[in-house]
Parts: structure tokens; sequence; C-alpha cells
């Protein structure tokens, strides 16, 4: 029966997985408007710029010395290992469907921690919903840096519930592996990795753990190194790290303190969900469950995401930074509405060790020391009940037998280390809470441990009276139905729903605009701007097509076409020259002495630097404005 059931729970997680991982592609589908083969003709500015770096990289282009940005180079090979499998559009949708079934299992297992399967597709769905907005066209360097964020929060959370602080290797070097990588590609989008981080430092302190931090540290470093180091090498063998030290971090920076646009009442409204999820976590019931790190995690998760989305000028994708917070949000309304608010989810709890199945449970005689026929076999197995009560830590069976049963009913829950049921789910040890009536302990095998939820069905309502002894049921139903708890609880319940409806209601409409936008651009056949910058080509001669000198376009001219820019700097060169007159200088010298004999840019007469503009209206003229861009020709 053992190997029928685990055959049974094996095909059930694989056929859930399976659905979870389908759910993320079918999201990349219908959402991704930029990189969907749904699609057509339909192309994103900053998308096309990542993927054209990644053909660069593929096509033997360096990164910062061949062609200028900010952003860090591991997400450029992100962009680079989608070209190499599958060229163009679709080699990008790849890695997106990998990047956003990744994020989507991880979600499912952090959900998984605490809530049931159909509580954590809800989850999913929300998700999905809210996401829509800020996902913006796909291709974006906040999605695919969301994959490790989302494993470092299950981890961590996973880590601390389980209170296995000696098992810190694998989670610590996920954690420098991590934290490399969104180093190397956007330093803001690590704020939730960032959170869980701190989170495990202040519990270890807190739990007096904190010998284990220095060895914490040592396998963070290991797996830092194991991005950082080859990523350096390739700089230094292709004569650029220079390039890219100033690039990747002294031009970032000043990328993050400079406010090229002021941060306005409709960008700050977008951190809604920041805000939700600090009151969400400050609400969270934590004085007896000891889940005090869950508020400690959903604080920082919730301010440092904020602080990260205020560095700078934000855009719409950068608020799938938000999107942790809001799981996090509705994951604990889940968590403490159901599990914290019925006697039948505390029973259950009261079965489980810190997420591991309590297996194999033997029930204890009411009222008497039998304790079964080996009164001896007091060092239990996984699962088993300690059942020499006389030797189980806070209980004394003289006492216990002198006390009158009314005294023992009316005695106040906190008193005697008698928890709220209702709030001691998950823990391992649990006091007498009635007369004549024992402190179960449930021991956990180490080579035997399973997700909550997963693996485990405990008994249904009828079958718990074999668990518990006699009095104990009626003591915890009664606990839970103190008038004071029940008006707590719903307030709690009311403020949940709210935090959750303002959030889906602000969203609801850009998600609705976006959703209408994707049919739109699913049903028609072709777009003018696309049509034009393939017309570009019938201007220039064949021969100059790879010479073409870009001063400002949008980057979807090089992907429509499939070419190359000319120049290093062939986007945001304006906001480039604001931030370093070098760069002015090198292109003015570019222009001087190289003497390109095409111009593009798509306004020349709006570029939005004076030095720049008058020198090409003194040595080019426009050869034809096609709409999309400006062509000029060199008149020397």
């Amino acid at each position: 029966m053992s190997t029928s059931r685990t055959k049974t729970d094996l095909i059930k997680n694989i056929l859930t997985y399976a659905a979870v991982i389908i759910s993320g592609c079918v999201f990349v589908l219908l959402s991704a408007s930029w990189v969907s083969p749904l699609f057509k003709d339909s192309y994103g500015y900053d998308s096309s710029w990542y993927s054209l770096m990644g053909r660069a990289i593929t096509e033997g282009m360096v990164p910062y010395k061949d062609y200028f940005d900010l952003k860090g180079p591991v997400f450029f090979f992100i962009e680079a290992i989608g070209q190499f499998f599958i060229h163009g559009r679709m080699g990008i949708f790849l890695i997106e469907c990998i990047a956003a079934s990744v994020s989507s299992v991880f979600i499912w297992k952090i959900c998984r921690l605490y809530i049931e399967p159909y509580h954590a597709a809800i989850v999913l769905l929300l998700t999905a919903f809210v996401a829509v907005s800020p996902f913006w066209g796909g291709n974006t360097c906040e999605e695919f840096m969301l994959p490790f964020n989302f494993a470092c929060i299950y981890l961590t959370l996973k880590y601390l519930k389980l209170e296995k602080y000696e098992e810190y290797f694998v989670p610590a070097f996920v954690f420098g592996i991590s934290f490399s990588v969104m180093l190397l590609s956007k330093i803001t989008t690590c704020a939730p990795m960032a959170a869980a981080a701190f989170t495990v430092v202040i519990v270890l302190i807190m739990k007096r753990q904190h010998r284990y931090l220095p060895f914490i540290i040592g396998y963070f470093l290991l797996g830092f190194l194991v991005i950082f180091i080859p990523v350096c090498v390739y700089f230094i063998l292709h004569d650029a790290f220079r390039d890219f030290i100033y690039a990747a971090f002294i031009f970032a920076y000043k990328r993050g303190t400079d406010y090229y646009e002021t941060f306005s009442w409709e960008w700050e409204s977008k951190l809604i969900i920041c805000y939700t999820g600090f009151v969400a976590a400050l609400i969270i019931p934590t004085r007896k469950s000891g889940e005090h790190y869950l508020r400690i995690f959903g604080i920082l998760l919730s301010f440092l995401t904020w602080a990260a989305l205020h560095l700078g000028t934000p855009y719409d994708y950068y608020f799938l930074l938000t999107m942790p917070v809001f799981i996090y949000t509705v994951m604990s309304t889940f968590a403490h509405w159901k599990n914290r608010a019925t006697l039948m989810s505390v029973l259950r709890h009261r079965l489980e060790y810190e997420g591991s199945v309590a297996e194999a449970a033997e029930p204890v005689n009411a009222g008497t020391n039998d304790t079964g026929p080996d009164d001896n076999d007091n060092d239990t197995e996984h699962g088993q009940v300690i059942r020499d009560r006389s030797e189980t830590v806070g209980y004394d069976p003289s006492e216990a037998a002198a006390q009158d049963p009314s005294e023992a009913a009316a005695q106040d829950p906190s008193d005697n280390a008698a928890h709220d049921p209702s709030d001691n789910a998950g823990h391992d040890k649990y006091e007498n809470v009635g007369a004549g009536t024992a402190r179960y302990e449930f021991r956990s095998s180490d080579s035997i441990s399973y997700e909550r939820g997963e693996g485990f069905e405990p008994p249904d309502m009828s079958d718990f009276k074999n668990y518990f002894m006699e009095g104990e049921i009626t003591k915890l139903k009664r606990v839970m139905e103190r008038p004071d708890r029940k008006r707590i609880v719903r307030q709690r319940r009311i403020l949940w729903v709210i935090l959750i409806f303002i959030v889906v209601a602000h969203y609801y409409p850009s998600t609705m605009f976006k959703v209408r936008e994707n049919l739109s651009l699913a049903q028609r056949s072709e777009d003018q701007y696309v049509e034009e910058c393939k017309g570009v080509l019938d201007v220039v001669p064949e021969s100059e097509w790879d010479n073409i000198y870009d001063l400002e376009s949008g980057m979807i001219f090089y992907e429509v076409n499939q070419l190359l820019p000319a120049n290093r700097y062939p986007v945001n060169l304006p906001y480039f020259l604001h931030l370093n007159p070098q760069i002015k200088a090198n292109v003015l010298q570019y222009l001087d002495v190289v003497k390109p004999k095409y111009v593009m840019s798509e306004e020349m007469a709006a570029f939005d630097d004076e030095d720049t503009r008058n020198y090409v209206f003194g040595h080019y003229v426009m050869l034809c404005d096609i709409g999309a861009e400006e062509i000029y020709v060199r008149t020397e």
C-alpha cells in the first residue's frame, strides 16, 4: 500500500508541476507581444536592443567594446544563449518560456510551504493578472532575474521554517550565484534576494545561531565567484575589462542617481503593491506561532523593493520587481485565513512537524499512564509520539492527577505554556492543554522530509479522536471560539481582502488595456512602422547596409532587418551625451575622422544635443524621410 501511494503521489506531483510549467509558457505566449509567435510584426524598442546585443555576441562582437550600454553582461549573455539556439524572435521566446516556467515553479513551491494546492493556483492566477501590465511586451531584464529571486525566497523560507540552521550549504551557494548574476545584469533587481538574505542574518542572530554566519558567507562567496570570475576572464581575454567595469558599474551608477525624469505620483501609485505588502507583514499573527521570520521578511521585502524602484527613471517593466511582494501578500492571506481560523486546520497542523510528515502516530490512552506494550521505548522514530509522559518536559503526572478538572478547564490558555493552537501551527513541541492531558512532541527523521501538503494526507475529523487525548479537541475548540479572538480574526480578514482588492483594482485598467492591445496586435496582418524600417534598405545601397551610422533610432530597424549597427553608441545617445561629455567628443571625432556616408535618425531636428545636430546639418543633407527613419547622406 505504501509503494502504491508513493507512486500515486509521484504521478500527481509530475502532473502538477507539468501544469505549472505549461502555465508559465502560456503566459509568455499570450502576453509577450514583442517575442511571441502569435503577434506578427510586433517589436519593442528595448526588447529589440537586448536581442540585438545577444545576436552581436554570437557574431563575435564584445559588449561595451563594440556596442555600449549600461546593462550588465550576464543579461546579454542570456540573450545570446537564445540567439545561439534559434536565431531571431523565436530564440528570445524560448528563453522567455524557460524563465517564466522556472518562476512559476518556485512561486508554486513557495506557496506550498504554507497553503493548499488550490490556494497556490489562485496565487498564480492573480499574479499573472497583475503582471500582464508591467510585463510590457516581454524580453526585459527584470523578468529574467525573477527566477533567481524566487529561488532565493523559496530556499530562505524553507530554511527558516524547518529551523535546520546547519543545512546552509545549498542556500548560501545559490544566493551567491544569484547575486552575481543580478549584479552583472542589473543591480536593482536583487532587492527581493537582498530582503531574503537580511532576513536570514537577523533570524540567526535572534536565535543565537550566528556561529553559522561565517560559513554561510563563505559558501555565498564561492557561488558568487562561480559566475563573476568567468565573466571577468571573458573581458580580459577580449581586452575589454576596463570598458566592462566603466559601463556596468561606474556609468550605471550615474544612471541610477540621475533622474532624467522626476518620479511622479503616477509612478508612485504603481508601488501600491509595496505599501500593501508592508501592511500585510505587520498584521501577520506571529506572537505564538513562532513565524516571526515571515513578518521580518515581508517588511524588508516591501521596503527594499520600494527603495530599489526609486533609483533612476522608472519604466513600466521595472515594476515586475514588485511581483514577489504581491505573492507574499496573497500567500500570507491564505495561510493565516484558513489555517489559523478553523479547528480542522489547527488539528492537522498539530500532526505535522515543521513541514515534515508525522506518520504512524500512536494514540495515548486518556487519563492513564498506559504507554503500550513497551514502556521503555521513549526514544521514538520518525513521526512517533513520546509516550512516557513522566519524562516529557513540562508535564508532571502527579500534579495533573491532583488538579481539579474544572480549574483546568477554566485555565487561561496563555498560562502554563498552553499555547493558542491557532497560532501554534507547525511547532514540534506542544504543552499540555487540558486536564490530565500530555504535551505531544513529534520528531522527524532527516532522511524522510516532505514539503507541507505534498505526500501527507492527515485524517479527517472523525479520525482525530485517535490522535488526540479526550478533552483536548474540546479545549482547542473553546479557545478558537473566544469572542475577542474571533473579532481579531475577522478584522484581519477584512483588512487582507481590502489590501488585495486595492492592488487588483489598481492594475485592472492597465491589464485590460494590455489585453485589448494584444488582441488587436494578434489580428493585424502587417505594421506600417515595420514596413518603413524595411523600406530604408530600398534607398541605401546593399554595400552600405552595414555602414549606416545610427545617431538616434529605434532598435526595431536592426531587429526587423537583422543588421548590426556601424557605431558604438546606437541607442540612447542623447541621454549618454548628457551623462558623459566624453561620449559626445568620441561621436563628433568619429563623424569628423571616419566620415560615414550615411547617417540615420528618427528626427534629426529634435536630436537633444545642439553640437551634434549642427554638425550633421552642416555636413549632411537629407536623402529621404520614410516615416520610421530619416536618412542623411554626406555632402563632402
